[in-house]
């Protein structure tokens, strides 16, 4: 099942976006999964927008985490985005994520050649990221998103006394990243 819903203020300054997706997530029905995401949007300014979104989600009899069971996580995340003009803006961002049972972040399987953790089970505890981007578009249909990356994470080490960053090594990690978006 997946319902959701926009509210839009009378001002059109503000709206809130609420959707829910539940359902079982096997062929055999037997891990239901219970996800929500809560957004605000604020238009501080004419120039100026504030984002805040909350999601939370369960499962039951998952596979993954250090004990099979039910799991849940949830997180906050915080967007300031500031015009400089209609092709740029200047984003800073931060977000919280809490995984109670290290049933979300966890690494790919040796098998898949990728070099992060082994597959080992994954991390129980809080992942923060602090972010500063920019969006550039220099046509209506071409995004392009820098960024500079801070993350850090505040829990336990993995089975095999690994970190999630750096191959195991670190609980910190910081990034350059850009991504193009192209619409058709």
């Amino acid at each position: 099942m997946l319902v959701g819903f926009r509210w839009v203020g009378p001002e059109r300054r503000n709206s809130i976006d609420y959707t829910i997706s539940s359902g079982p997530q096997d062929p055999d029905g037997r891990r239901e999964r219970f996800a929500h995401s809560l957004v605000w949007k604020s238009q501080l300014t004419d120039r100026l927008q504030y984002i805040l979104q909350h999601n939370y989600g369960n499962e039951q009899n998952t596979l993954f985490g250090r004990q099979r069971g039910d799991a849940q996580w949830y997180g906050i995340n915080q967007y300031l985005l500031y015009e400089l003009n209609p092709r740029l803006k200047v984003i800073g961002r931060f977000e919280w994520f809490r995984d109670d049972d290290g049933a979300r972040v966890f690494g790919p399987p040796p098998a898949m050649g990728i070099r992060a953790w082994p597959g080992a089970s994954g991390f129980e505890g809080d992942f923060y990221e602090l972010t500063l981007g920019l969006n550039w578009r220099p046509h209506t249909n071409v995004l392009f998103r820098p960024e500079v990356r801070w993350d850090w994470y505040d829990g336990t080490r993995n089975v095999l006394g690994e970190w999630p960053f750096n191959g195991g090594q670190n609980s910190h990690q910081f990034l350059f990243g850009i991504d193009m978006i192209v619409t058709f």
